[in-house]
């Protein structure tokens, strides 16, 4: 993950639905251009299920 997603992602601006696989960007970040384009997209990568454990902590924290 870019630097810049992950410090997003650590402070909740950036989630990624636990069972979807979507990203969800808060309206504040989606006010962004260069972020604006996640919002709603699917995650290009494999994910396992312990990762879909931590995106289900991360995201009842966050959203």
């Amino acid at each position: 993950m870019r630097r810049d997603l992950h410090s997003l992602f650590d402070v909740g601006h950036v989630a990624v639905h636990p069972v979807d696989l979507v990203v969800d960007l808060t309206a504040e970040v989606r006010g962004y251009a260069s972020y604006a384009g996640l919002h709603g997209r699917p995650v290009e990568v494999a994910v396992e299920e312990q990762h879909r454990e931590w995106l289900d902590l991360h995201w009842s924290r966050n959203r």
